[in-house]
């Protein structure tokens, strides 16, 4: 697997989801409890020393435990002290989202994508969350990878979450070239049946276009409503796209000219023509 630098993956992938979760390291050779004597002439001990506890991990990684007090490096005063030590486990990421294919939107070549974000715990009661791209992102045609990162503070302990969003062309939008000279094109096709459990004659129709209507250029999004007797309603949809394809006119182009040079000079000055003008079946010139 490959990820591009714009976090797209490359082709020819499978799809993957992947969390981090790992198992909490084991604390080995915990000190015991120790009763010590003061400093001469002090109300503490100090430099008390033990030796110190170590930590596995599944992971393989070595566990670096946490403590409020070192040993040979600390001050205790009279009376009972107690020494904790702790380990930073790293965050766990909840609901992690699953690989998601969906159609381009609005005729584009782009689809705005949602999901439900994930949740992250941790021992330590922080945690952060880092994540390039959100849900409600645009995402282009092709495979995009989304990576979750959580964190801990301050040991920076992490996991991991990750999946695939593959955005496809929207094989449901038509595409029609407007009707020569004009800004509309003729759009027919072949509206849906629709059937009911009741055998009753459902009435289908479309909008806000139908068959043979002369529609504008542009993506529109044709719905078509099969309802029966009783009211009771289904729906389906189709994009058609009106392009215009049809080049501008340019009127009046004017004709080669011959004229003098300006007396006493090796060029001509102030030569005029009627500019020419030009026309598009869209009505638009730029």
């Amino acid at each position: 697997m490959a990820l591009l630098e714009d976090g797209r993956l490359s082709d020819n992938r499978e799809s993957w989801n992947h969390t981090q979760y790992l198992e909490s390291p084991d604390f080995i050779n915990c000190p015991m409890n120790m009763t010590v004597n003061t400093t001469t002439g002090e109300a503490f001990a100090i430099n008390v020393t033990w030796v110190e506890p170590r930590a596995t991990d599944n992971s393989g990684e070595t566990a670096v435990p946490v403590a409020d007090y070192t040993s040979g490096d600390n001050m205790f005063p009279i009376g009972d002290t107690t020494v904790q030590y702790n380990y930073n486990e790293d965050p766990i990421i909840k609901k992690c989202p699953n690989d998601t294919t969906v159609n381009t939107t609005n005729g584009l070549p782009t689809a705005n994508v949602s999901w439900i974000e994930p949740t992250a715990t941790d021992n330590s009661g922080t945690r952060f969350f880092i994540n390039i791209i959100t849900s409600g992102s645009i995402f282009q045609i092709g495979d995009s990878l989304v990576i979750y990162t959580a964190f801990d503070y301050p040991k920076i302990n992490t996991a991991i979450c990750s999946f695939i969003v593959t955005v496809e062309e929207d094989n449901r939008l038509v595409g029609v070239s407007t009707d020569e000279g004009s800004p509309n094109a003729t759009v027919t096709w072949d509206p849906p049946l629709a059937s009911d459990n009741s055998n009753a004659t459902v009435t289908v129709v479309s909008s806000p276009f139908e068959s043979g209507d002369m529609i504008s250029i542009g993506t529109h999004t044709i719905t078509f409503t099969a309802t029966d007797s009783s009211g009771n309603f289904d729906t389906c949809e189709f994009n058609i796209k009106i392009e215009d394809q049809e080049a501008p006119d340019i009127i009046n182009c004017p004709m080669d000219m011959t004229v003098n040079t300006a007396t006493g000079e090796a060029f001509a000055i102030n030569v005029t023509w009627v500019e020419p003008t030009a026309t598009d079946n869209s009505g638009e010139i730029i």
